[in-house]
């Protein structure tokens, strides 16, 4: 006996989804900013200390030196003086410019000379008293300050570039259609064999 039967073959539709993120760049722009400072300036005007000696009744007194050799004597003493004032100045001058600086150096240099106490030693001498007069001149120092200024000018505020790219997609493809066949089979069933019973007998 010859039967007929269908066979179904489907296959399902596979779909592919392509995702691309998007990349942000940010680019910031620097502000420019331009700074005017005006230095404080210190203008130091110093008086030295001055004195007059009178040696005519020292000369009388003593009768050994003359006027030219107390001029030389003077002058070198005043010589000694400026050179011990160069050392002076040159030593504050390498306290003011050593580095790094903590509050106002000049001005801590300046405290400290007006500070200093002069000691006066007078020694002994043959000198009779009263045999050399003399008429000093204290000295002066007067510093004047200039103002500090500072300016700061900005310019024109810039703001970010901000760039997408590439930007967001979603690609969706049908990467395999959906297939359904319908097949007829025909097959041949052999007939029964064997004997009939009769149960009710």
């Amino acid at each position: 006996m010859k039967v007929r039967r269908i066979e179904i073959e489907q296959q399902m539709a596979q779909i592919q989804v392509d995702a691309q993120r998007a990349s942000l760049s940010v680019e910031m722009r620097r502000r420019g900013m331009s700074v005017e400072q005006d230095s404080p300036r210190m203008q130091v005007s110093r008086s030295a200390p001055d004195i007059a000696l009178d040696l005519e009744r020292f000369h009388d007194n003593i009768g050994l030196k003359s006027i030219f050799t107390l001029t030389r004597e003077t002058a070198a003493r005043a010589q000694a003086q400026v050179s011990q004032s160069i050392k002076r100045f040159a030593s504050d001058a390498d306290f003011i410019g050593t580095l790094p600086q903590t509050g106002n150096p000049i001005a801590q240099v300046a405290r400290q000379h007006m500070l200093e106490s002069a000691v006066f030693d007078s020694g002994r001498s043959a000198v009779p008293e009263g045999a050399i007069k003399m008429e000093g001149k204290t000295g002066e120092l007067k510093i004047d300050w200039s103002k500090n200024d500072l300016v700061i000018n900005w310019n024109q505020f810039q703001t970010p570039i901000i760039t997408v790219e590439p930007k967001a997609s979603v690609e969706v493809q049908l990467a395999r259609e959906p297939v359904l066949e319908f097949t007829v089979v025909e097959e041949y069933i052999p007939p029964e064999t064997g004997q009939t019973l009769d149960t009710e007998a």
